[in-house]
This record gives C-alpha cells, structure tokens and sequence, in this order.
C-alpha cells in the first residue's frame, strides 16, 4: 500500500485501521511518501513545519484538519493523524518505508514517525530526498531522475 502526502496518511492510517480490526495480514507493507500526519502546525518538535514552510506548499489554517474532522485532530486519533499514533498502536505493524523530502515542511513529522516505528520495533526504513520539495517524486517534468528513482524503489520494495 502506498501514498502521498495526505495519501501517505491514508496508507498509514489504513494499516493502523487494520490493525485495530486484526486483519494486517491483507496488507505486505507500507510506502509513504512526504506523508501529512500531524495535522497542528508549526510544531517546535518539527522544525522542518516552520524553517520550509512556503517552499511549495504552506501550512497554514486549518482546512485540512476540518477536512479529516476536527475532533480527530483535538483527540489525537492516529486512524486520522498517524503521527499521534503510540508505541503499542504501531508494535505490529508491516514493514514501512517513510519517504520525505529535505526542503518540504512535512520533513520532520516524517522522520519523526519513522523513529516511532523504529522504537516499535517494525521493520522500518527512511529515505530523504536531498534537495527536494514536497512531492518532486510526482513532478517528473521538474526531476524525472527522481521520479524514476521513486519508482524503482517503490517498486523494489514491493517485490520483496
């Protein structure tokens, strides 16, 4: 399974869902690219939200959390926002591979999931994309080398 941005929260909130419910054994793992699954920004702990805020994408209002429900944000719901998620909810969980972006202000909230997964023990990798802004993999008329070398690893990491 594999997403984008609010798709990569999709992706990593479907697989808390199934786990929640017992039936991760439908999903092999999950691919998220530059995911958005805090929800609050600028956070302090996630410096990226405000040192690369306005490089392709700016965060600022709170459309996106009226969006995903309002209450799942004020409640910490990580089937809405992964980032809230907590050890034991992601102990478990398929193998995963968080991709982010250095100069994208999701960078850090990213990242930071990544080290949750780490901590929980799932097998778990984390790629930063140097030079980047939030989603250039999908932008190949601006970087097809990078779109290509998305691809290839997706599809790498999909064949294992």
């Amino acid at each position: 399974m594999s997403g984008e941005s609010g798709g990569g929260n999709l992706a990593l909130a479907v697989g808390l869902q199934l786990k929640n419910e017992g039936r991760l054994d439908l999903v092999k793992g999950i691919y998220a690219l530059c995911p958005f699954i805090a929800g609050e920004y600028p956070r302090p702990e996630l410096p990226s939200t405000s040192e690369n805020n306005g490089i392709f994408i700016n965060l600022v209002g709170n459309g996106p959390a009226m969006a995903y429900g309002i209450e799942h944000l004020t409640n910490r719901n990580p089937v809405a926002w992964p980032y809230w998620a907590s050890l034991e909810e992601l102990t478990g969980f398929p193998q995963t591979v968080i991709s982010v972006n250095e100069c994208d202000p999701l960078r850090d909230e990213g990242i930071a999931f990544y080290r949750k997964l780490v901590q929980a023990g799932v097998n778990a990798r984390c790629r930063n994309v140097l030079g980047t802004m939030h989603a250039t993999e999908l932008i190949p008329m601006i970087c097809p080398e990078i779109t290509a070398d998305a691809a290839a690893h997706i599809a790498a990491f999909a064949s294992n």
